[in-house]
Formats: structure tokens, C-alpha cells, sequence
């Protein structure tokens, strides 16, 4: 096999065939019930949410703290980066939303896009969906210098001008999302990737079509990608692109939705169908609700983020706290598995470095590198 062929064969052996460890457990935190919808969680465990009623209101919560976003009208805060930046929207009323993000001394930037913001990174990248009115809807990014483009209404990138939106963004750069294709006569909807480098990349679903449905939602630093994507029997998968593009089902599936929604750096995977939340790790799928060590009396209905150290947020009902998010806080550190990455290590002459900072040699590799 040629060298490219082999790589493959192992990225896809070490982050979808390995079950190399038990899988972790959890302890559920209730947040603050004016945070419903809680939809991500910074590295350092800094939470964001909004509530779930006109006016809507936004706060993060940290250690404890709970703290509202500023703001008049509306405020609609949905990430947070490293640096305690928030993106979102903001505005008079829920109809006349402008896409924007706040610095981390609470002032808001409105980019001049009627819409919303969805995902910053830890260079103050912003990605979300809207257009110069609100009748339309556009994938974006926000940058300081260089302000807002709709890049995939660019000559270049055509194929997907019709409705679409910028769901994540890693720290190189890299934009996944959805999008309309121009010629959009049977519904369709298409799962992207782009960047400043690539350019526009439409990745492969679980069926070719004519007609296809397909979603991106979360990308981490090395490019992995995970979203839901539609077979020919209108069934949806929740599915992984790995980083050579290749389409991957996780085994959750529903009638209605089956969403990955986000992926961290030890490739660690989370999302919900309209049956169950679940987990993903080492090529094996959970019901989150068995992982968790004081999950009585919970029904939860969105899990919706994951960070580096394995904290999970989400909302459900619980009849002593009604609809509320809650925090899920690993029993156990977690860390990449080894075996896999060994494997990879062997093949390039690696060494990789654990999530705790502890390097693990590949020994007997002259002139390994460090990743």
C-alpha cells in the first residue's frame, strides 16, 4: 500500500475501531435554570446559554458563577472561546437579530449581519448565518480586520449559494456547515468544509442521492468533523467525516434527527436523537443516560457540546428543577487512545503528546517529532 493508504488505514483504526478503555462516567451539575438553553463550554469549563423566553437573556457560568452577558432587547449569546469571547446575536426583538460577539470586557460588536453568530475560536473567528437583510440567510465569517465575507456566495464557491450557514470553526481556520445548492429543486441540503487554503470541499453522505440531506455541526483542531447525514431510505445517521473526507456511521439513527453535535480533540463525540442522547469514543457507542452516576428522575432531550477535558453540557426536565442545563463532569481524566495513536506514531516516526502534557515515545524511531 502506498504510504498515504497506510496512514489512512490506521487514523481510521485508532479513532473508529479501538476500544482501548472502559468507557468514562458522570456526574450531573444542574445550572442555573435561566440558561435552558446552554449550548457550549470552553476548555476551562465556562458554560453559555440563553434563556427560553422573549426577551431572550444570556449568561455564562463558571465555578459557580453565574454571570448575565450585557445587553438590551434581546441577547442571544450560543459560544464561547479560550478568552472568554462569546458569539451570538443581538437585537430590539427575536425578529431583528444583527450577528455579533462580545469581547472579554462584555462589549458587543455587531457585524452589520442580520442573523446570528454560531462559533468563535480561540482567534476571535467568528462563523454563524445571515445577509445584509433578514431574508436572507448565509454561511459567514467575522474577522476584526477584515470584517464579514459570505464566502460561499463567492464566484468560486457557487455551488452552494442558496440558503446556508457556518456551523463551527477550528483554530486553523476551517469552516463546517450546511448549505442549499443553487439548483435546488428536490430539497437538498449538502454538508461543507471550507477554508481560505481549500477552498470549498462538499462532503460525501451516506447516499449520493439524487436527492441528499446532510449536516455538518462540529469540527476539532485536527479536522475530524461530525454532523448527521440521510441514507436512501430517509433515515438519518449521526456520522463523522475523518480527516481524509471519508464518511463514518456512528450506529445512532432515527426518522427525524440524529445529530452529532460536536467533537473534541481526543476525538470524543456527543449528540442526541429524538430517543436518546449518546456518547461516542474508540469506534463504540453509549446511551449517555448509562454513564452518568445521578442521572435519576432526568430526561434529556439535548446534549450539545464537549471540551478537551470531557465536560458535556446540555438541558433536559427534572421534575425537582423543571427544564434546566446541567453540566456533566467526567469521573475520570480523559485521555486519547494510546493504541492508536502509537500505531500512527510508528508509521511517521512520531511522538505525541497526551492531553495532560505527559509525552509518550515512540521508541526506536530515530528522528521523531513531537505533535
Amino acid at each position: 500500500m502506498r504510504a498515504g493508504t497506510v496512514l489512512a488505514a490506521a487514523l481510521h483504526v485508532s479513532f473508529l475501531a479501538l476500544p482501548l478503555a472502559a468507557a468514562p462516567t458522570y456526574h450531573l451539575q444542574p445550572l442555573p435554570a435561566a440558561m435552558v438553553n446552554t449550548r457550549d463550554i470552553a476548555n476551562d469549563g465556562t458554560a453559555v446559554g440563553f434563556n427560553g423566553n422573549s426577551p431572550w437573556r444570556s449568561y455564562t457560568w463558571e465555578n459557580g458563577v453565574f454571570t448575565p452577558v450585557p445587553g438590551v432587547g434581546n441577547v442571544s449569546a450560543v459560544a464561547v472561546n479560550d478568552v472568554g469571547e462569546l458569539a451570538g446575536a443581538a437585537g430590539v426583538n427575536e425578529f431583528q437579530m444583527d450577528a455579533g460577539m462580545w469581547g472579554s470586557d462584555g462589549t458587543f460588536v455587531n457585524f452589520g449581519i442580520k442573523g446570528g453568530a454560531l462559533a468563535i475560536n480561540n482567534h476571535a473567528q467568528v462563523v454563524g448565518g445571515g445577509g445584509p437583510f433578514t431574508d436572507f440567510h448565509w454561511a459567514f465569517i467575522w474577522n476584526a480586520s477584515d470584517g464579514y465575507r459570505f464566502f460561499l456566495r463567492e464566484p468560486t464557491s457557487t455551488i452552494l449559494s442558496g440558503t446556508s450557514e457556518g456551523t463551527d470553526i477550528n483554530d486553523t481556520g476551517t469552516v463546517v456547515g450546511w448549505g442549499n445548492p443553487t439548483s435546488n429543486t428536490d430539497g437538498s441540503q449538502l454538508a461543507f468544509l471550507w477554508s481560505p487554503f481549500r477552498g470549498l470541499v462538499i462532503m460525501p453522505g451516506l447516499t449520493t442521492g439524487p436527492r441528499r440531506h446532510d449536516t455538518a455541526f462540529g469540527i476539532n483542531s485536527a479536522g475530524q468533523i461530525v454532523g448527521q447525514s440521510e441514507d436512501s431510505t430517509e433515515t438519518f445517521h449521526a456520522v463523522t467525516w475523518d480527516v481524509f473526507g471519508q464518511v463514518h456511521d456512528l450506529g445512532f439513527t432515527s426518522k427525524y434527527y440524529a445529530e452529532a453535535r460536536e467533537i473534541n480533540d481526543l476525538g470524543q463525540v456527543v449528540g442526541f436523537t429524538d430517543q436518546m442522547p449518546f456518547f461516542w469514543e474508540n469506534g463504540q457507542g453509549y446511551d449517555l443516560r448509562d454513564l452518568i452516576d445521578n442521572g435519576q428522575g432526568w430526561a434529556i432531550y439535548n446534549i450539545m457540546s464537549i471540551n478537551n477535558s470531557g465536560q458535556i453540557v446540555g438541558s433536559g426536565f427534572h421534575p425537582d428543577y423543571g427544564f434546566a442545563p446541567f453540566i456533566l463532569n467526567p469521573m475520570q481524566v480523559p485521555e486519547p487512545a494510546w493504541g492508536g495513536l502509537m500505531a500512527i506514531c510508528w508509521l511517521m516516526g512520531l511522538r505525541v503528546r497526551g492531553a495532560s502534557g505527559i509525552r509518550a515515545s515512540c521508541r526506536h524511531i530515530p528522528g521523531g517529532r513531537s505533535i
